[in-house]
C-alpha cells in the first residue's frame, strides 16, 4: 500500500525512527514492520536491581491514525509476570489514558516508561499483574530463549551492554527521566481515585482477581478495545471504523492512506488482572506460563493473519475507488464534450 509522506503520523513515525538510530540504547530496541509503519515490535531489558534484572521482554506498540495526538496501544508477547500477554495493558502512556498523553512523546519515551513501571504494583490496573518475585524470577531466565513469530530470537535485538556511566547505558540518566516521574505520579493518582469513587467496587474487583488462576482470559470487545464499564462498552460499540462501506471508504483514502485503527482481539492463555499478589505454586505456574507463551505466539499469528487479511481488503477497497473515480471523470467529460457541441 502506497505511504502518505505528508501525513503527519507518517512523518512523525519517521523521526522516532532516525531519533532510535541516531542514539541507541542497551537496554531496548524497537522498529516498524516493514508491512505496516504503525505495528512497532519493541525489546526491552529487565530494570536492574529488581526481580526482572536479567530479562529480555518483547511487546507490541500499535500506533494510532491520529499519532503523535492519540497514545497507542501497548501489548506484550513474553510472559513477564508484571504485565497480562496478548492483550492491551493500561498504563498512563497507552490508549486507556489519552487525557494524560502528549503529542512531543514518542517512541523512546514509551519504552523508557515501560521499563520503569515494571517494578511498581499493578493498581489492579488492566492487563497488570502482581506475581511473586520467585515466579518472576524464572521468567526472567526463560525470557532469553523466547522468539517472536515475525522478529525471531528477540535476545539478539539488543545491543551489548555498555559500560556503567556511558550514555545509553543502564545507569545513565534519561533525557526523559523528569516525565516519567510524573507518569508514576499520574498512574498512583489515578489508582487512588478509582479506589476513592467506588471503594466497594475496587475491593470486589481486587478479590475477584485474587482468585483467578495464571491463564486465565480477559475478554475484549471485536474492536479489540477491552470493556471494563458498561459506559466503555456503549463508547466501543459506537467506535467508527469497525464497518465501513465503500463511499466510507472513498472518503478515508481521499483524506489519508493512514491505516485504520487496528482490531486485534485477546485470545487464550494470557494471565488475568491480578489485583493481589496471588503467588502460584511453582508447578502450577511454570505449566502455566508455557501454556501462555505458546498460545502467545499462536494468537500473535492469528492477529498478523487478521491484519493481513484486512490489509487485502483495503487494497481491494482501493481498486473499487479508483474505478469508480475514473468513471466520474469519464462521465464528466462526456458531459463537457457534449456541452460544446450545443454552443
Amino acid at each position: 500500500m502506497p505511504v502518505n509522506i505528508k501525513n503527519p503520523a507518517i512523518k512523525r513515525i519517521h523521526a522516532d525512527v532516525r531519533e532510535l538510530m541516531k542514539d541507541p540504547s542497551d537496554q531496548y530496541h524497537a522498529a516498524p514492520l516493514e508491512s505496516n509503519l504503525f505495528e512497532w515490535h519493541f525489546t526491552i531489558r529487565g530494570p536492574p536491581d529488581t526481580e526482572f534484572e536479567g530479562g529480555v521482554y518483547h511487546g507490541r506498540i500499535i500506533l494510532p491514525p491520529e499519532y503523535p495526538f492519540r497514545p497507542p496501544d501497548i501489548m506484550f508477547n513474553t510472559p513477564n509476570g508484571r504485565f497480562s500477554t496478548g492483550m492491551k495493558i493500561c498504563l498512563t502512556i497507552s490508549s486507556y489514558h489519552p487525557e494524560h498523553w502528549q503529542p512531543a512523546w514518542g517512541i523512546r519515551l514509551i519504552l523508557e516508561a515501560l521499563i520503569s513501571f515494571f517494578p511498581s504494583p499493578s493498581h489492579g490496573a488492566l492487563g497488570g499483574l502482581d506475581w511473586s518475585a520467585g515466579e518472576r524470577k524464572r521468567l526472567a531466565v526463560e525470557s532469553r530463549k523466547w522468539k517472536c513469530y515475525k522478529c525471531g530470537l528477540v535476545a539478539d535485538l539488543l545491543p551489548e551492554l555498555r559500560p556503567k556511566g556511558e550514555s545509553g547505558g543502564a545507569s545513565g540518566r534519561s533525557s526523559y527521566a523528569d516525565q516519567i516521574k510524573e507518569l508514576h505520579k499520574l498512574k498512583a493518582k489515578t489508582a487512588d481515585e478509582v479506589a476513592a469513587e467506588s471503594p466497594v467496587a475496587a475491593a470486589a474487583a481486587a478479590a475477584a482477581s485474587d482468585d483467578r488462576e495464571p491463564g486465565t482470559t480477559v475478554s475484549e470487545s471485536p474492536s479489540g478495545k477491552i470493556a471494563s464499564t458498561k459506559k466503555e462498552a456503549e463508547v466501543i460499540a459506537q467506535a467508527p471504523g469497525e464497518k465501513r462501506g465503500v463511499i466510507g471508504a472513498i472518503s478515508e483514502m481521499a483524506a489519508t492512506t493512514a491505516p485504520s485503527s487496528p482490531r486485534l482481539r485477546s485470545g487464550g492463555g494470557a494471565p488475568a488482572e491480578g489485583g493481589g499478589d496471588p503467588t502460584p505454586s511453582p508447578a502450577n505456574a511454570r505449566g502455566a506460563s508455557e501454556v501462555e507463551g505458546n498460545q502467545g505466539q499462536q494468537q500473535q499469528q492469528q492477529q498478523e493473519s487478521r491484519e493481513d487479511d484486512l490489509g487485502r481488503e483495503d487494497d481491494v477497497l482501493s481498486f473499487v475507488a479508483v474505478a469508480i473515480a475514473l468513471a466520474i471523470v469519464g462521465i464528466l467529460v462526456r458531459k463537457a464534450l457534449r456541452l460544446a457541441e450545443v454552443i
